[in-house]
């Protein structure tokens, strides 16, 4: 059981990563973005 859960918190870490970079990298494009607009 406990190695289950140990599996389950790596994935989800590793999703939360994900998400993690994806809204960095979107935030960035949108920087610059706005950064050329102006």
């Amino acid at each position: 059981m406990f190695y289950g859960a140990a599996v389950r918190m790596r994935r989800f870490r590793v999703n939360l990563f994900k998400k993690a970079v994806v809204l960095f990298v979107s935030y960035k494009k949108c920087r610059t973005f706005a950064g050329r607009k102006l």
